[in-house]
């Protein structure tokens, strides 16, 4: 499975629910850029097996395994500044890979003492999940919201890409 859309959170209270002496914002209005991705693919695995031992007794096993990809690049919203139109905004560059596991297995028994029918189940399950995540963080310039010029690269004073790098 596979998408592909840009991220967007709305537009700011103020100009949209509330009063913003600046007006009215569209409701449309990007507050990203026109460059913002987020692209994932999640492939899954599953099976089911049901083993009826007698007529009393079954042996159920469930597992699945599941990995996902994603990479988002985006310009998130940070805080409106106090003249209630321009927009502080950060870029993120992020990509995460999540492995994952799950296993189910019991086995269930039907007895009766005397009027009184009973079922018993006896069972395990386990998971497990490896989640590798790369992410980058920078400002970038604000954007007017009710004039807004697209375009904004992260910047950095060290001449580098601007990005601050964080690995988990």
């Amino acid at each position: 499975q596979k998408s592909r859309y840009n991220r967007q959170w709305g537009v700011a209270p103020e100009g949209s629910l509330l009063y913003n002496p600046n007006g009215k914002l569209p409701q449309g209005r990007n507050l990203g850029e026109p460059t913002d991705s987020k692209e994932d693919t999640h492939k899954n695995v599953a099976v089911l097996i049901s083993h009826k031992l007698n007529e009393q007794t079954s042996l159920n096993v469930a597992a699945r395994h599941s990995d996902a990809l994603m990479h988002w690049n985006y310009a998130g919203r940070d805080s409106l500044q106090d003249d209630l139109r321009t927009l502080n905004r950060f870029a993120v560059k992020r990509m995460e890979h999540v492995k994952a596991w799950t296993m189910d297995a019991y086995l269930q028994g039907a007895f009766s003492t005397g009027e009184v029918a009973h079922t018993v189940v006896l069972g395990v399950d386990g998971s497990d999940a490896d989640n590798r995540r790369l992410r980058a963080y920078q400002f970038i310039a604000p954007l007017d919201l009710f004039a807004p010029v697209y375009g904004a690269k992260p910047y950095g004073d060290d001449g580098s890409d601007g990005y601050r790098r964080k690995e988990r």
